[in-house]
């Protein structure tokens, strides 16, 4: 919770120092934030051939979107 909030707090700094606006910000920079741990999972999976790890990984991830979508 309190690294969410730093987050979200840091991406609404940077909307405001860089001009990009805050909608830009969430949509990449915090949404690349938080699939970070899943992007480094897939390639260290990969490159130790564990294929079932990504299979995992990627259908934990799609599950989590649809429960916070509901």
């Amino acid at each position: 919770m309190v690294t969410g909030t730093k987050l979200s707090q840091d991406g609404d700094q940077n909307a405001r120092l860089t001009e990009l606006g805050r909608l830009w910000i969430g949509v990449v920079l915090v949404a690349a934030a938080t699939s970070l741990h899943e992007v480094l999972t897939a390639v260290s999976a990969t490159v130790i051939d564990a294929p079932n790890i990504v299979v995992r990984d990627l259908l934990r991830a799609g599950l989590r979107v649809c429960v916070l979508s509901v």
